[in-house]
């Protein structure tokens, strides 16, 4: 279970992800634990995460980030103040007008980070499809007249101040873990030879309507062409567009599927299968002659970066 509905969250694919994590992530990283670091420049809902934390040993250090202000926030809220992060959300009474006005507000960075956290949470639970400011409007609509379900059907106070705390606990534990707010390219180029990156940017297709920080073509040339500099070892999740799939000609790429729920119309199923590839470096090292690794560049051109 994630803590806040998001977009494009991986919960349904988390297992599969993680049983795609190279093998150092589950043998050598935990023998020299202070030695690695796991980073994640996309953080989100952190429904990946949150599946490794729990076997991971607390002498990793965590280094976490979302372009988002108020995602970054509400992260950072978990972090460092979970006990007024969970009075706010045990005095807090969902409506329509709060969702507006959550709404309105969203991603001013003057707001205090525990209340932007907050709010981006409330948000997202108060929004159809947890789309949060991306919504059209709040569950059962402005007026909740004649609404089957209404605006707090998702809030459930006493379950989302115990999973705060299970979060705080689980990031509490280890040496070091920090929660930025930056450019993803950064904490890419940041990473070790002994860092190991999970990275689940926003989708090509429908970005541009699902996040408040949508990345245009430019920044996906950009983020292939860090990875394919990248000494870190890492795997990456992406909508199955044909732009994904020439960035990352040079990579092994997996398809994977996510099932919804059997929605019908007429008899038939109305909502098809959705497209999603998972991505790994491909077998693209050789060993020059000191015996050190070298990271081959012909199967992918610097001009398709830019």
């Amino acid at each position: 279970m994630t803590l806040i509905r998001y977009p494009g969250s991986k919960a349904k694919l988390a297992v599969q992800i993680v049983a795609a994590f190279p093998d150092e992530m589950r043998v050598e990283l935990w023998a020299h634990a202070s030695k690695w670091e796991y980073r994640e420049p996309f953080f989100g809902a952190g429904a990946i995460g949150f599946q490794v934390f729990g076997i991971m040993p607390a002498g990793a250090t965590v280094e976490l980030n979302d372009k988002d202000y108020w995602i970054s926030s509400l992260w950072n809220s978990v972090l460092r103040a979970p006990e007024e992060l969970v009075e706010k959300i045990r005095d807090f009474t969902p409506s329509p007008c709060a969702f507006y006005e959550f709404k309105e507000q969203d991603g001013d960075t003057g707001v205090d980070p525990c209340e932007a956290g907050f709010r981006k949470l409330a948000l997202h639970q108060m929004s159809v499809s947890g789309f949060g400011s991306m919504s059209g409007g709040p569950i059962g609509g402005r007026d909740q007249e004649n609404a089957r379900y209404k605006v707090g059907c998702r809030w459930n106070a006493e379950r989302l101040c115990r999973h705060v705390l299970e979060c705080h606990q689980q990031l509490g534990k280890f040496r070091r873990v920090r929660f930025t707010c930056r450019d993803f390219s950064a904490v890419v180029r940041e990473a070790k030879e002994r860092s190991f990156l999970y990275l689940d940017p926003p989708y090509v297709g429908k970005g541009g309507i699902l996040y408040r920080h949508a990345m245009v073509e430019s920044d996906h040339r950009r983020l292939a062409g860090d990875l394919f500099q990248s000494k870190s070892s890492w795997v990456l999740s992406y909508d199955d567009h044909p732009l994904i799939r020439e960035l990352y000609e040079w990579a092994d790429i997996t398809e994977l599927r996510v099932r919804y729920s059997n929605a019908t119309l007429n008899g038939k199923r109305s909502r098809p299968k959705n497209r999603e590839i998972l991505i790994r470096p491909g077998k693209l090292r050789a060993h020059g002659e000191d015996g050190n690794e070298t990271l081959m560049k012909t199967h992918a051109p610097k001009e398709a970066w830019v």
